[in-house]
């Protein structure tokens, strides 16, 4: 039962008893049974041309989820899974006050060289999230609320503002952004967006760790920031976004 329910959420649309026998690899007179009990249930609803679909059942349990889970504890969990895969740094990141701002981060207890980065806030220029954090605010938003002493970098360079400007633009089409020695001279980053139902960027989660660690690791690590990205995401549809 519970792998029909798998089943309906990864195919995204309404499938017959032999979609779902075949995909589950189960017989059609086993899975009529499980159809019309969930029917009967609300876990699914029959469509006219013979088809089911996820039922009112799950939307009523979606919200009472909604209700009762944290987005918090899920973004904590997760970051902490993510940080024990990866072996560096894991962060949630959003915008507060201009400025970039890190609510919940991780480290893999292995490395004890990595320090977590929780609670600390860095100018939006120097981070590789803002390219994400940015994609959906105004361009004269942007010009007139970032200092212009935040466009200079630790490493003694500044971005130019419309090189900032292009490099959001540029995430846009982008599932990751990194960069390499900006927030400090010896790190790398690498950010993913969250966004929310509407598909608009709300925070991002983003891997930092040593230079070397990103140029030898960098597809692999951007696989494992992407499943945590698009986990939170999904959470997001369900459990209001709230840092307190």
């Amino acid at each position: 039962m519970l792998d029909v329910f798998d089943e309906m959420e990864r195919a995204d649309q309404p499938m017959t008893v032999s979609d779902l026998a075949r995909r589950l690899g189960a017989p059609k007179s086993t899975v009529y049974l499980l159809v019309d009990l969930l029917v009967e249930r609300e876990y699914l609803d029959s469509l006219p041309n013979g088809r089911y679909q996820l039922g009112a059942r799950f939307g009523r349990l979606g919200m009472a989820y909604g209700r009762h889970a944290s987005f918090a504890n899920i973004a904590r969990k997760a970051l902490s899974e993510l940080a024990a895969r990866t072996k560096v740094v894991a962060e949630l990141v959003v915008i507060d006050s201009w400025i970039q701002f890190v609510p919940f981060a991780a480290v893999d207890e292995t490395n004890p060289y990595l320090r977590s980065s929780e609670g600390a806030r860095f100018p939006l220029p120097h981070t590789a999230s803002a390219r994400f954090l940015l994609r959906d605010v105004p361009r004269e938003a942007i010009l007139r609320n970032i200092p212009n002493a935040h466009y200079n970098l630790p490493n003694g360079q500044r971005v130019s503002r419309e090189q900032f400007l292009a490099d959001i633009e540029n995430a846009r089409h982008l599932e990751t952004y990194s960069t390499r020695g900006i927030v400090d001279p010896h790190l790398s980053c690498i950010a993913a967006p969250l966004l929310d139902h509407e598909g608009n960027c709300v925070a991002a989660v983003s891997l930092v760790m040593p230079l070397t660690e990103l140029d030898l690791r960098e597809a692999e690590l951007s696989l494992m920031l992407l499943e945590t990205a698009v986990f939170l995401t999904n959470q997001l549809k369900v459990v209001p976004f709230k840092l307190g």
